[in-house]
């Protein structure tokens, strides 16, 4: 673990090479690309973190896009990792965008997997499971999804970091959304 925004992130470490972090998305922990880090591990180092609120990083009353956000941007900071590549999924896509806009010479490349950048974005169904699990269980996880991001069309046109905006077929997000994230990303 280390400390990094007044937060106690567990974190690993595998291979040798240019930096790729992974961020994991809501619900999740630095597990859930336990596949991909064995794919990279031959030719990069790969820094994986749970996020706070999830895997055995601390549990915090306060959780937000911004929160993690710092988190990351003081990880990277405080382990000295030189300009990483981030790839993130879900929540970790939407932090990586949070981070190419706040500072964007911090990463040297990011791959948003499956983010958005407002509720809007997200399949109706999706968009009403969560809700109903957060009225069910008040999670802060849940709020999250269900009241942020909001990332607007004009702070992605300020994005100066190169970014490969993806999404599965099977995604959470409406195709359209993915679509215009990509299109208002320089």
């Amino acid at each position: 673990c280390i400390k990094c925004n007044n937060v106690n992130i567990n974190y690993d470490v595998s291979g040798s090479g240019p930096a790729v972090l992974l961020l994991h998305g809501n619900s999740a922990n630095l597990h859930f690309f336990d596949a991909l880090t064995q794919r990279l591990q031959n030719t990069y180092t790969v820094y994986r973190m749970d996020s706070r609120c999830h895997g055995e990083s601390e549990k915090t009353k306060e959780i937000n896009y911004d929160l993690m956000t710092e988190d990351t941007a003081d990880f990277i900071r405080q382990l000295s990792i030189r300009q990483p590549a981030l790839i993130g999924s879900s929540d970790g896509g939407i932090t990586g965008l949070l981070l190419t806009i706040r500072h964007p010479h911090l990463l040297s490349c990011h791959i948003p997997c499956g983010a958005n950048t407002t509720v809007a974005g997200l399949k109706r169904w999706f968009y009403w499971t969560f809700k109903l699990g957060y009225l069910k269980t008040r999670s802060p996880l849940f709020v999250m999804v269900v009241q942020q991001p909001d990332i607007t069309p004009q702070q992605l046109a300020g994005i100066i970091t190169p970014t490969l905006v993806m999404a599965g077929s099977r995604g959470i997000m409406t195709n359209g959304h993915t679509r215009q994230i990509a299109a208002d990303i320089p």
